[in-house]
């Protein structure tokens, strides 16, 4: 069985607007697998039906390849302004959060608080 999850944002005027997205008519493949819908949403489709997610290391690699994702999906190439910079890493967070709730494991969801919890401390 294949089970995935479409992490996407769509780049809004001034910010970065994390959304979820089903399915979508796309651009060709980028190297970083992210790829754009015509509307200018940026997606990549994060596969986890090799991952055992009754145990927890099956969990805790899934939530590595949804932060993965999360950080190419809202990665940007222009110059890094400090108000950018807070853009990229709300949309990484967002984007990270959402996923998390739309799989709906508990286990991944104690990951991803203790994580979140983790970088709050450190900021």
């Amino acid at each position: 069985m294949i089970r995935s999850l479409t992490l996407a944002t769509l780049l809004a005027a001034a910010s970065l607007a994390p959304i979820a997205l089903p399915t979508a008519t796309a651009a060709p493949l980028t190297r970083s697998g992210v790829l754009t819908t015509q509307d200018g949403v940026r997606y990549q489709v994060v596969r986890y039906g090799d991952l055992n997610l009754a145990h927890a290391d099956g969990n805790q690699a899934l939530y590595r390849r949804i932060v993965k994702s999360a950080e190419r999906v809202c990665e940007r190439h222009t110059p890094m302004r400090p108000t950018f910079r807070a853009d990229v890493a709300a949309c990484r967070a967002a984007a990270v959060s959402r996923a998390v709730q739309e799989i709906g494991q508990s286990k991944l969801t104690s990951i991803h608080l203790a994580a979140t919890s983790a970088r709050r401390g450190r900021g």
